[in-house]
């Protein structure tokens, strides 16, 4: 392996840019950068280069991160040794904004696959898959750095791999499931007919352009940028002189108790022989 040129973008770009830049020896030899997601990271060593010379600066290609299509012209370079990290676990959830719809519709179990680039999206052969659990608690940008820094891992493992001379055997080829196309803003209506966890799942999913929105009766419109859910039932999500908010199975009860309760706690069943 003569070098990799790391095709990235955002947080799950730079944290692999960083890993596969500290391993030893260095293998990451470039950088292609999606500006659209922010800044590229400044790596000591490292150099930004444009798609056409991606070709010239190494035998394997990684991507993680990327919002772009990669040309034919590019993929048909390294073939074979061209690898995506893709944050689902394929074939579900194929497309650009994965993590949003995978929380949109309620999956508490994510993660990242490694597969070979072809020119269909995400459909290329599964190297390489882990999955990791996510309670309702948990907030779209905790769970994409979550399985940023597993993608960086999965490649550096990949890389150190390659480096020893070993090929990667393909788990199995994605099914044709269907592709996810990018959230909009009117994906994020708050229906509030759907079921409390919907509505949670909903506003979890949320960020700048696509947060969970609803109309005030004036016309004006609200955004919902933050939720309160607990990973058990019967946990105490907020406590005020007025009443306290709990988690049940399906979503959340508003209720006024008899003394005060302490956000967090967890409370148990009422003993009925009381």
């Amino acid at each position: 392996m003569t070098g990799i040129v790391l095709f990235a973008g955002g947080e799950a770009g730079r944290i692999a840019a960083e890993r596969l830049a500290a391993m030893a020896p260095c293998c990451l030899s470039a950088m292609v950068w999606d500006h659209q997601t922010g800044p590229a990271p400044e790596i000591e060593g490292i150099g930004l280069v444009d798609e056409e010379r991606a070709a010239d600066c190494g035998d394997t290609l990684f991507c993680s991160g990327y919002g772009s299509i990669i040309g034919p012209t590019v993929l048909a370079h390294f073939g074979a040794r061209a690898f995506n990290a893709h944050p689902s676990l394929l074939p579900a959830y194929r497309g650009r904004h994965a993590i949003q719809w995978a929380i949109a519709k309620g999956e508490a179990v994510m993660g990242v696959t490694i597969h070979r680039l072809t020119s269909a999206i995400d459909h290329g052969e599964i190297l390489a898959q882990e999955a990791w659990e996510f309670g309702a608690e948990t907030s779209l940008p905790q769970v994409a750095a979550c399985l940023a820094s597993v993608a960086a891992t999965m490649l550096c493992d990949l890389a150190a791999a390659l480096a020893r001379g070993e090929e990667p055997a393909a788990r199995q080829t994605p099914a044709a499931l269907p592709y996810w196309r990018r959230r909009r803003a009117s994906d994020s209506a708050v229906d509030w007919a759907a079921p409390a966890a919907a509505i949670i799942n909903q506003v979890r999913a949320g960020g700048p352009g696509y947060w969970a929105k609803a109309r005030r009766r004036d016309g004006s419109e609200v955004r919902f940028l933050a939720h309160k859910a607990g990973g058990a039932p019967g946990t105490v999500l907020l406590s005020t002189p007025q009443g306290c908010l709990v988690s049940t199975v399906t979503g959340v009860v508003w209720l006024v108790p008899d003394r005060p309760l302490i956000e967090g706690e967890v409370l148990g069943d009422g003993d009925a022989t009381a």
